[in-house]
């Protein structure tokens, strides 16, 4: 059951109460789009995010069991972008290297006058484009796009301060059939550090070896115990992950004994994460 630990995460910014929730229950998934709802939070309402995102490279599932992937067309930068805000310590984001800047993110030629596709002028500055995912009435918080030239880059995800190496072990070939490649046996994860930073105990190392799950729960599977090693860097108290697929970062940080809030737009795996959660939480408790 997705029942949550009792605990409430309360929005900042609560323009439409009329339809969003007051507040979200900790420890929990939503099944729904992370744009419906994040754009409510200002920053650092976070401590720490962990993003596995869409990559970008048309992944094909080779397990039958896993549907065709229909998800994976673009890297999502520009949301990326808008969300490293929320986050107080750290924000960390899988993805492939070779990538990352391949898709500009571009704001639409809007009429003069409309809302859409502009930064927030307050709080974390999450995109409008939120706003216009979401097909929300104009807002007088929110400025017009007259000053911003039709088809403009935005949101362009910025440099980051590090960047992790995930070695996989027990990947066999790699990802994929690349003949005049080298193997793809590692996966890359970018850091930003919050405005509030602070390593738990002395700086982390940026090459982490950790077995390749198997995909079984989702076909872009990280492993726990690789998310585990990553939040046990920080004290914190509760972790975003606004792609949680088959729910890795929820079942770390029960693992840790910390609080999550999640978002997996697929029903499948939002399904399988719930009951990945519900085995931890039943193995947490006491025989009777």
């Amino acid at each position: 059951m997705n029942e949550g630990c009792g605990r409430k995460i309360v929005p900042h910014l609560t323009l439409a109460p009329h339809r969003d929730p007051e507040y979200y229950a900790c420890c929990t998934i939503i099944n729904d789009d992370h744009r419906n709802h994040l754009w409510r939070f200002n920053e650092k309402s976070f401590d720490l995010l962990i993003a596995d995102p869409p990559y970008g490279m048309h992944f094909k599932a080779t397990q039958k069991h896993h549907k065709s992937v229909d998800w994976d067309d673009s890297f999502p930068g520009f949301e990326l972008t808008a969300l490293l805000g929320l986050a107080r310590l750290a924000s960390y984001i899988f993805c492939r290297w070779d990538n990352l800047w391949d898709s500009d993110a571009r704001a639409p030629a809007f009429e003069p006058g409309t809302p859409e596709s502009l930064a927030r002028q307050r709080g974390n500055k999450l995109h409008n484009g939120f706003r216009q995912h979401m097909k929300l009435e104009p807002d007088s918080l929110y400025p017009t796009v007259s000053a911003i030239p039709g088809n403009a880059v935005i949101n362009n995800l910025p440099k980051p301060k590090s960047t992790l190496v995930w070695r996989k072990v027990g990947v066999g070939g790699g990802v994929g059939y690349h003949p005049n490649e080298h193997i793809r046996d590692f996966e890359t994860a970018l850091f930003y550090p919050g405005p509030e930073h602070k390593f738990k105990d002395k700086r982390q190392r940026s090459v982490l070896t950790f077995k390749a799950p198997g995909n079984n729960a989702h076909p872009t599977q990280k492993p726990v115990e690789l998310i585990k090693e990553i939040l046990g860097w920080y004290d914190f108290k509760t972790v975003l992950d606004p792609y949680m697929g088959s729910g890795t970062t929820a079942v770390a940080a029960k693992l840790c004994g910390k609080h999550f809030l999640g978002f997996e737009a697929n029903e499948t795996y939002f399904k399988d994460s719930i009951a990945r959660i519900a085995e931890i939480r039943n193995k947490a408790k006491p025989n009777n």
